[in-house]
């Protein structure tokens, strides 16, 4: 995937920014909202927008999207079953 940057110039690899979903989790803003609004609402919405985010960037659908999104469940909300996160996951049922 190629983009530009602001002044027109195709960006380069090292332009790229990869994210660090722990410290992500960690910071303020998480923290803040999980407060607010609770851990399993922001779980799904950490969710979604780190799956948002490797999507936007070129990751595929498949076995290297769901390894990191199952490291997401397992190792920053540290459910021990991942089928735990991804049944409350379903917005719809509630």
């Amino acid at each position: 995937m190629v983009e530009e940057n602001k002044s027109r110039e195709l960006k380069k690899p090292q332009d790229y920014e990869s994210i660090d979903p722990f410290k992500l989790w960690m910071e303020d803003r998480w923290i803040f909202c999980r407060r607010m609004a609770g851990d399993g609402f922001c779980q799904k919405a950490f969710y979604g927008v780190c799956t948002f985010i490797w999507l936007a960037n070129g990751i595929q659908t498949g076995t290297e999207l769901q390894g990191y999104q199952d490291s997401i469940i397992e190792n920053v909300f540290q459910y021990k079953n991942k089928r735990v996160f991804l049944d409350q996951e379903n917005w719809t049922q509630k």
